[in-house]
């Protein structure tokens, strides 16, 4: 969890969630509200068992019996954060050389896309998708890389379907980047792809 992060709602991209007391332990800022005489909210989320998260405070106790230490498990958490700052500049900086925004979708240089890391190819390409989809969430991963593969490979077809979005070879007069452009456009019931290149 970051302290400063985007909106995760599409259309609120100037607005961001900050979170400034992520250091403080949860039982000193109870403290410390009760000696002010302050009252608070808990999220119901928190203690809701379908959550990984709440499961895993629950077992703490157990947790910490086999030598795991919360500090050890913050630094590598903040180690993490660094890391993920880092992919999302390069894949920022890849979508800036090989994505073009257009009225009609995405058009995506597949030349200059493949040779990218994979990591960062599929940054863009999720961020590509949610983008022209309108979706906030990223779709799921094992059919993330089977789109990423088959344009890396070329093997497209027609094209193909993924998070809302067409995903095929460009028509010429949308070929911003040449033979190689794949164009990424929204869904339409007018559009249809063969059944077997249907990836959701």
């Amino acid at each position: 969890m970051r302290p400063l992060a985007p909106f995760p709602v599409q259309g609120f991209g100037g607005l961001q969630i900050g979170r400034p007391l992520l250091s403080f332990a949860r039982d000193d800022l109870r403290l410390f509200l009760k000696d002010q005489g302050q009252a608070w909210i808990d999220d119901p989320m928190n203690d809701d068992p379908r959550f990984a998260r709440v499961k895993i405070r629950q077992a703490w106790p157990q947790l910490e019996a086999l030598v795991l230490d919360k500090s050890r498990i913050a630094d590598t958490a903040a180690h993490l954060s660094r890391a993920r700052t880092a992919l999302e500049y390069e894949a920022s900086e890849l979508s800036r050389r090989v994505c073009h925004i257009m009225a009609a979708g995405t058009a995506i240089d597949a030349a200059g896309f493949s040779v990218a890391m994979p990591e960062i190819g599929l940054r863009v390409l999720a961020s590509v998708l949610m983008a022209v989809s309108g979706q906030p969430y990223r779709p799921r991963f094992e059919r993330l890389m089977r789109l990423y593969l088959a344009i890396c490979q070329r093997n497209l077809g027609a094209g193909r379907t993924l998070h809302g979005c067409i995903v095929a070879p460009a028509p010429r007069r949308f070929s911003h980047f040449g033979a190689a452009t794949v164009l990424v456009r929204q869904e339409t019931c007018s559009r249809k792809i063969p059944k077997q290149d249907i990836l959701k």
